[in-house]
């Protein structure tokens, strides 16, 4: 078996958490999840050209089950499990497993199709899940805090202290804090703990995020309109406009239908665009731009920054459109699917100091949070259209986004504004053509 490091990884890739221990045993309907989990991976293996796992999920017989009729996955590198760096071999995974017959079946299996596996460091994965839960709780300012309305500063205070007591944080001590709160403080606790070990686990493996849940993170214009969030406008500028960007590049909606008749072995096939590794350096050169662009304080230069990345995108839209004009459609009149109830589709949503995370929490938060740094703040997300009424409500989506940047470039002292409008249009055109795909 060969370990990898994280820089190993070129192009999009993504870091997927629905194979979570938690999400399996709080889920009474396994067949429904299991053909959810397999959508959703299908979605992924078509746009990415790598997806990683948890080592540790591998242990689940559920899981294991699914690698089991599709041993494909792992044995072509479909999907790469991250392994601690500390283990030396898979069978250290099943050690606090007391199953036997299954248990080494299960070990036999994973040694004989695992090719390759990404190391990862626990200390660096667990400082930063810790540091950054730790100041989002000490700031008063923060998302977390901002909503936390009910907790005295005494109870705030008890749970700042309880979390440095050990210089390791996991998801056990959080709940055991959360136990002590009402329902509703305790939801918000959750929720923002699931949040930020997601994205931890995308950052130790150099990954995209992926979010199990699409209720974890949302962006809501309207709170944006209200200025209920403290980022600058040329930090929401570049947020809506990356997300508008990265639109134009991810794939069409696909129907469900289509997901569901389509194997794993079909979806190998359709992948072949997005191995070139022309392909994946510009898909890199995208994201570092897009970083780097972000991270700017400075908006004079902003209209060279944008014809930038529009350059790179146009070079991956390209490959993109090989894959889903010609192949996907190619497979469709194969599987004599001809109109969809349902489509699917995967989205980017960019994280900005976690600020316009949460549906269920206002999105305030401060400059002093979290910053973008990694992939892992390019989270990837489903978006399902049941009926022509909500490619309708997309539309209106788009629009109201294509408004907000319109009105921040005309507050601005941006000399170019005219050229900033046509480049907003033309995006904003490319997306709604797209979204018209079979329905």
């Amino acid at each position: 078996m060969e370990r990898i490091e994280p820089n190993y990884f070129k192009g999009p890739r993504a870091y997927f958490t629905n194979f979570d221990h938690r999400i399996i045993r709080r889920t009474k309907n396994r067949e429904k999840l299991r053909q959810d989990i397999e959508r959703k991976l299908k979605i992924l293996l078509l746009t990415k050209k790598f997806v990683v796992c948890a080592a540790s999920h591998l242990t689940s017989e559920f899981v294991y089950q699914l690698f089991k009729e599709n041993p494909m996955l792992l044995n072509k590198e479909l999907i790469i499990p991250a392994l601690r760096r500390d283990k030396s071999d898979i069978s250290e995974l099943f050690e606090r497993e007391k199953r036997s017959t299954l248990k080494q079946e299960m070990i036999g299996f994973y040694r004989n199709v695992i090719p390759k596996t990404v190391n990862w460091e626990l200390e660096e994965n667990s400082t930063w899940f810790r540091n950054s839960f730790l100041r989002e709780l000490k700031n008063e300012n923060s998302v977390l805090r901002k909503n936390l309305v009910k907790l005295t500063n005494g109870q705030v205070k008890s749970m700042i202290e309880e979390i440095e007591k050990d210089p390791i944080l996991d998801r056990a001590k959080i709940d055991f804090i959360a136990a002590k709160l009402n329902q509703n403080e305790r939801r918000i606790l959750i929720n923002f703990r699931e949040l930020i070990y997601h994205i931890s686990g995308a950052r130790v493996v150099n990954c995209e995020g992926v979010l199990p849940q699409e209720n974890y993170i949302d962006y809501s214009l309207a709170d944006i309109n209200k200025r209920q969030i403290i980022l600058s406008e040329f930090q929401i500028f570049w947020k809506i406009f990356l997300e508008l960007a990265f639109e134009t590049i991810q794939m069409k909606e696909v129907p469900l239908e289509f997901l569901d008749v389509l194997s794993f072995e079909d979806i190998c096939e359709l992948r072949h665009p997005i191995e070139d590794s022309s392909f994946r350096n510009n898909y890199d050169e995208l994201i570092k731009k897009s970083v780097a662009s972000v991270n700017k304080k400075n908006p004079n230069n902003i209209l060279y920054d944008i014809e930038e990345l529009l350059s790179i995108k146009e070079k991956i839209s390209k490959e993109f459109e090989i894959i889903f004009q010609r192949e996907l459609r190619s497979y469709l009149k194969r599987k004599a699917i001809k109109s969809a109830k349902v489509l699917w589709k995967n989205t980017i949503s960019i994280g900005l100091g976690f600020a316009g995370f949460f549906p269920i929490l206002t999105p305030i938060s401060s400059i002093g949070s979290i910053v973008l740094d990694s992939p892992a703040f390019f989270v990837n997300l489903n978006q399902t259209f049941l009926n022509l009424r909500a490619l309708d409500n997309y539309q209106i989506y788009l629009k109201a986004k294509e408004k907000m940047l319109k009105k921040i470039i005309q507050r601005s002292e941006i000399s170019e504004k005219s050229c900033l409008f046509d480049v907003v249009n033309m995006i904003t055109e490319i997306i709604s053509k797209r979204s018209s795909f079979l329905l």
